[in-house]
């Protein structure tokens, strides 16, 4: 029987989770369930639990469980799963049960398998590509006295985000995008590969067509729209997911600035708009999740084609629909050299403006135009 204190923290980690991803709806895959009393607290809250174990003895000689009766421990794992519908069951290994899984995207891995240096890090290893962009890697057994846990988990994932009072540790998986549009701006291409961030750039229907980039999505507007930076941006998001980092070609998004943003818990509902380096915020510089950006309808392409407050109707959206965090002291450099450059009358866009800030903000089609991806 577990103590009270296993019990806590399981529920500490649980409850951390859900302050950021509502868990009645996730899907999650324990490495090791021994006779069930994790898998049952994860059941009571998550909307499906995948639990791997072989319930097999004589797996690890510094682990005392695996000398316990396994005919026993099976049949209490039994009988706690048959409580539950929303359990399911895999015999084998972990080794063995990634070649069943590995289509498959869960929201959080949590790992208390064999104990051993190179086992967890090859828990984590195989089972990191599983886990959705925002989901989280979790396990048990980060204290001193399983000092492989704690060195297989620090080596392969760095810093993690916290440690509970049973010693379950958790760190969430931000696998951010960064989008650019693109203009013409040929000088900026070579920095921005440099930072080897996972990058999408849309060029919007320039006269320097992009080819394709080694490690980058492109994209090409094919339609010769004036002044089509809405459509840019939202075709950006539209072939992204999770979180996204909306850029303009004379920003540079490093690596460094990414490294600060996880620093921060990122929660869905809330936009973070990002700083520069000459102290002028723009609304268009800015983290978000693409869900809550489709949520909010993006950028209006009614301000296509002619110049200027798009960026300001997508800022007064953000603040009606979504919670804004000024993360502004993390500053990117800018370009100025790079600008685009064009005449830019904002009369029609400013009556525009007008018009559609006393209306409903009922969200407007998007990507009114053909595109393609440069391959």
């Amino acid at each position: 029987m577990r103590i009270p204190l296993f019990e806590k923290g399981l529920n500490d980690l649980i409850d951390y989770i859900d302050s950021i991803i509502p868990v009645k709806d996730l899907t999650m895959i324990e490495i090791g369930s021994y006779a069930g009393e994790s898998t049952e607290i994860f059941a009571k809250r998550f909307g499906k639990v995948i639990t791997i174990d072989p319930h097999e003895p004589n797996y690890d000689d510094n682990d005392s469980a695996s000398n316990s009766d396994f005919t026993e421990v099976l049949e209490k794992f039994l009988e706690r799963k048959s409580k539950y519908n929303n359990i399911e069951y895999i015999r084998m290994k972990s080794d063995d049960a990634i070649n069943l899984l590995k289509n498959f995207k869960v929201d959080l891995v949590y790992i208390d398998g064999v104990h051993t240096y190179e086992q967890v890090k090859k828990d984590i290893e195989n089972y990191m590509p599983l886990i959705k962009n925002g989901g989280f890697i979790s396990g048990h057994d980060f204290t001193p006295g399983w000092q492989t846990v704690v060195n297989a988990v620090t080596e392969s994932l760095g810093e993690i985000d916290g440690v509970f009072c049973d010693a379950s540790w958790v760190k969430r998986i931000h696998d951010v995008t960064v989008v650019y549009t693109y203009f013409g701006q040929e000088e900026r291409i070579p920095g921005i590969v440099n930072q080897k961030l996972n990058t999408v750039i849309v060029d919007d229907c320039s006269s320097k067509p992009l080819g394709p980039i080694d490690g980058v999505r492109v994209f090409r507007i094919l339609d010769d729209i004036r002044w089509n930076q809405p459509g840019a941006r939202n075709l950006g998001v539209h072939v992204s997911d999770g979180w996204i980092i909306c850029a303009d070609i004379d920003h540079l998004v490093t690596h460094e600035m990414v490294k600060e943003l996880k620093r921060y818990r990122w929660v869905r509902g809330n936009i973070y708009f990002l700083g520069r380096e000459d102290d002028d915020m723009l609304h268009n510089f800015f983290l978000v999740h693409k869900e809550d950006f489709d949520y909010m309808g993006g950028w209006d392409e009614d301000f296509s084609g002619n110049w200027g407050h798009d960026d300001t109707y997508l800022s007064i959206k953000f603040r009606k629909f979504l919670y804004p965090i000024y993360l502004t002291h993390i500053k990117s450099k800018i370009y100025k050299e790079s600008m685009s450059v064009g005449v830019r009358d904002s009369t029609h866009n400013h009556q525009l403006l007008i018009k559609k800030i006393n209306g409903d903000f009922a969200h407007t089609p998007r990507l009114r135009f053909k595109w393609t991806e440069i391959k």
